[in-house]
């Protein structure tokens, strides 16, 4: 029958029965399979998503064999100890062992500037066959280009086999790299020493260069499980290209996919003989490498990450690998003066690099404008616009949020109501980066799995980032760089905030809660208020609801009047608690340099017109920026920054809906807004009758029966019941009618009986209808979230838990 049919059904025919036979085939011995690995640390994510896409294009490329890839983008559980440099060999471990979901034969390992070169079709064909044979010998390969070749610890990129030895080599190899928290070298290893500021408390630890410490004798424990291959094998280091002889200083040439392919190297490859059997064991096949190592790149510096993405992002168009979003310009040099005058060359070559990104931008920008529907020509102009050099950059879709945990006693105790009700609360994946030192780490990852995934609210999409800021060499010295009278209070690491726009390269807008808060709204809300900055705005931030701090200091009339503290925003401040910023105004501003100038200049007035300043970290600093340049601020409604006090006319009400008894708080004005003396005034400028999204109990509201019911409340019940809540007060109006004002507020209570947890009665110590909170008393302190951790509580570090 086949012999009457057409010669391309017969192709096909024959297709299909060497596709059922290649499955029968498989039954008993399926096709190898290879898992690629990469780690990259929250200030490296700029070239994120170039490194995604080079291993998504590599994945989807395989066809015989099975591919997948994962990106870390942060370090590991079980590693908050140690910088990420020093999770090479504990990512292998980590998945040769049981967290990954899916056994893989093999495990590629690569560097962070080290990308994919060739497809699949091609490892299918060369490299596993070379894998097969070599991997027989030693449970593990490791590639050393150039002079790193006699330092092991240092592969830029290597391939486990997925077996005990393997497994056994990786951790053994893992154990010998440093600790962030304790100097050690290894036995009989020598060390490069360079101190670096741990933490602002002037601690120190020694460093080998670039944070690597040679093996030395400790390599031979393993050295009988390892194959070390030199460059060309499994890597080629791209150590220049028609750029002064530096990988990232210039577009890659027209043909680097054809440069690389033709660049065959020593391979131990067997090659086929005349008859279809296998080669002797003389004969060898020349294997082009697979793997392309950018030498000259460095991901330490903000510069030298927007090099490195522009040339990530130029290979990835020359292989075909799709770029999800535009690299953008990279930074020009200040020009001007004796000293900064530049080369004819480098202005030549910067204006290359700029010629590249807004190629690019408009390459990535038009085909998703036009996907929307817009026009071609619409695309490209949208496109040039957002290309040009001091532009916004546009808002990302998914939010992302940075949260503070030092110290294992703070993440415990204070984190969970918060990330609970954020968790429910919202409606899309978030990107939520949390900084703080090893112990508030590891006690964060407890509170993530407890009260996100084992509570079942977390969304496909969701990242959290956990780090330490002391893990980037660029990023140790920000807070040595403040006056030493700034670190005092043991809260300096509050000023990481204000340093968001250094942490944090690869993000263009951020938003920063306090641990002390309870989310009630979405935050895709709060997200949305960075695209409504003002052209000179860069921060958003809410009054602080209180007249005891910056409205005592800046009135004349009281005894602690201190007239550096006059022009303060709404008289009373703003609050630390929640911040939205623009970090490419930032940036483009110089504003962590300006933080660390103000804290030296406001301590040398702190005796003569600037009482107190610093006693709040971070929040005195700001305030003290926003007073001296009010346009970098905009106003922001105290419904995301709600404290519950009585301040300028403002009561808490606490109403009850649904069948449950849902509980929702509104920030009203019984009387209309007033001044600080319930004089005639608006003191805040807020909304009356606004329905509160986020709710910060700070200073003596913390201690208040609320706090402690809402907190019962939250953690008493699962996730599917504090969906429930979130989406009965998202179907609620924003603003109470007449701002909550007069019988308006008890017409609201009618409708929504007087709440306490578990539909309770309302009796003693509950929160009852127009229940006001009054702030600290003057013998308290000046408290706020700012500083009302304890001291001796310390921080947590990065990590990323996909969900």
């Amino acid at each position: 029958r086949m012999a009457v049919l057409p010669s391309s059904a017969m192709r096909s025919a024959l297709t299909i029965l060497a596709c059922a036979a290649g499955v029968r085939a498989s039954e008993s011995a399926p096709p190898p399979s290879l898992l690629v690995i990469q780690s990259l640390a929250p200030w490296q994510e700029l070239v994120g998503d170039e490194v995604e896409a080079n291993m998504r294009w590599f994945a989807e490329s395989c066809y015989r064999i099975r591919c997948g890839y994962k990106l870390w983008r942060t370090l590991p559980p079980g590693r908050e100890e140690y910088h990420p440099w020093f999770s090479r060999f504990y990512l292998g471990a980590l998945t040769l062992s049981d967290h990954h979901p899916e056994p893989y034969d093999y495990v590629l390992w690569l560097d962070s500037v080290t990308v994919l070169s060739r497809s699949g079709p091609d490892l299918e064909g060369e490299l596993i066959p070379y894998l097969a044979s070599t991997l027989e010998q030693t449970p593990l390969l490791l590639s050393l280009p150039g002079a790193e070749a006699s330092n092991p610890h240092t592969p830029k990129a290597y391939v486990a086999r997925n077996s005990s030895a393997a497994l056994e080599a990786l951790e053994t190899l893992s154990s010998f790299l440093p600790r962030e928290d304790r100097l050690l070298a290894p036995r009989g290893s020598p060390i490069i020493p360079t101190a670096y500021p741990y933490d602002g408390d002037k601690r120190a630890q020694a460093y080998g260069t670039l944070g690597q410490i040679e093996l030395g004798e400790a390599h031979a424990c393993v050295r009988d499980a390892m194959t070390i291959v030199p460059e060309g094998v499994l890597v080629s280091a791209v150590e220049g290209h028609e750029h002064k002889g530096k990988a990232c200083n210039g577009p890659l040439a027209r043909d680097w996919p054809a440069q690389i392919t033709r660049e065959r190297r020593r391979t131990l490859l067997p090659a086929a003989s005349e008859g279809g059997g296998e080669g002797s064991a003389g004969a060898r096949a020349a294997m082009a490498p697979f793997i392309a190592f950018f030498g000259g790149c460095e991901i330490e510096t903000r510069r030298g990450l927007h090099a490195t993405r522009l040339t990530l992002a130029h290979h990835n168009e020359l292989i075909g690998a799709e770029v999800s979003t535009p690299p953008p310009t990279p930074p020009r040099t200040a020009s001007g003066g004796a000293g900064q005058q530049q080369h004819q060359g480098e202005e030549e070559q910067e204006e290359e690099e700029a010629a590249l990104a807004r190629r690019l931008v408009a390459r990535a920008q038009v085909r998703r404008l036009v996907a929307d529907g817009r026009t071609w020509a619409e695309g490209m102009h949208t496109a040039r616009s957002d290309g040009e050099e001091g532009a916004d950059p546009p808002l990302s879709r998914t939010p992302r949020l940075l949260l503070i945990a030092y110290g294992a006693e703070y993440a415990r105790e204070r984190t969970p109501v918060m990330v609970r009700s954020l968790a429910a609360a919202r409606t899309g994946p978030l990107h939520v980066y949390v900084l703080g030192d090893p112990e508030g780490i590891r006690a964060f990852r407890q509170v993530v799995k407890e009260h996100v995934v084992d509570a079942g609210l977390g969304l496909e999409g969701d990242v959290w980032s956990l780090f330490t800021a002391d893990a980037c060499l660029a990023h140790t010295g920000l807070l040595a760089r403040l006056h030493p009278g700034c670190h005092q209070g043991g809260y300096a690491y509050l000023f990481y905030k204000l340093f968001a726009s250094e942490l944090f390269p690869g993000a263009d807008h951020l938003a920063i809660i306090d641990s002390d808060a309870i989310i009630h709204g979405d935050v895709r809300e709060l997200w949305a208020v960075a695209r409504d900055l003002g052209q000179e705005q860069f921060i958003a931030m809410a009054p602080d609801q209180s007249h005891r701090y910056y409205y005592r200091l800046s009135d004349p009339a009281d005894p602690i009047f201190s007239p550096g503290w006059l022009g303060v925003p709404q008289r009373t401040g703003v609050n630390g608690g929640l911040m939205v910023m623009n970090l490419a105004r930032m940036r483009r501003a110089a504003f962590a340099d300006k933080v660390a100038a103000v804290t030296h200049e406001g301590w040398a007035r702190r005796d003569r017109d600037l009482m107190a300043f610093c006693d709040l970290a971070e929040q005195d600093t700001i305030n003290w920026i926003i007073a001296r340049e009010p346009g970098v601020w905009r106003h922001l409604d105290c419904r995301w920054n709600f404290m519950a006090t009585d301040v300028g006319g403002h009561k808490v009400l606490v109403t009850a809906h649904g069948e449950d008894g849902v509980p929702v708080l509104w920030d009203t004005c019984p009387q209309g807004p007033m001044a600080a003396d319930r004089g005639v005034g608006d003191l805040l400028g807020c909304t009356c009758g606004a329905r509160a999204q986020i709710v910060h109990f700070v200073g003596g509201v913390r201690k208040s029966p609320l706090r402690m019911q809402l907190t019962l409340d939250i953690l008493g019940k699962d996730g599917q019941r504090l969906r429930h809540d979130a989406r009965v007060r998202r179907g609620l109006e924003e603003v109470l009618p007449g701002g909550g004002a007069g019988g308006d507020g008890a017409r609201a209570s009618e409708a929504a009986a007087a709440w306490s947890p578990e539909g309770g009665d309302g009796g003693s110590g509950g929160a009852r209808e127009g229940m006001s909170m009054s702030t600290c008393a003057p013998d308290e302190g000046r408290v706020s979230e700012s500083s009302g951790a304890d001291p001796a509580r310390s921080n947590a570090e990065p990590e990323e838990l996909p969900l």
